[in-house]
């Protein structure tokens, strides 16, 4: 069994490079934007199989939190960009982008709040 994590992420980035369809459509980025209240109820506008992929995802990357801003930018723009299937530095995406990356941001965060919290409940 491969423990490797820099294979096991280029594997993870290349399954989810390899889709047919977006994980996140433009509807769902609507459908988020217009629920972002708080994350948990931002999530809750996805569909469960989409909502456990992004989870997954967002906890592995929480594990490594706090990261410096760069590495975090380029973590958010990939997994915008393996997602959603759209180029984030196309001109005609940055809104769409802006409003995704401020969304997953705070998913983000709050998911490794929870996590701190949970470890020191333990």
């Amino acid at each position: 069994m491969e423990r490797e994590p820099l294979v096991l992420s280029t594997l993870m980035w290349s399954w989810l490079e390899q889709l047919k369809e977006p994980v996140i459509s433009s509807d769902d980025v609507k459908a988020l934007s217009e629920s972002n209240v708080n994350s948990q109820e931002a999530l809750e506008a996805l569909q469960k199989g989409q909502r456990l992929t992004l989870l997954c995802i967002l906890e592995c990357a929480a594990n490594l939190l706090p990261l410096p801003e760069d590495v975090e930018t380029r973590f958010l723009t990939q997994t915008i960009k393996v997602f959603t299937l759209v180029d984030p530095v196309s001109e005609t995406n940055k809104g769409f982008y802006s409003t995704l990356k401020s969304i997953l941001t705070s998913i983000l965060h709050d998911v490794c709040n929870k996590s701190t919290k949970d470890k020191e409940d333990s």
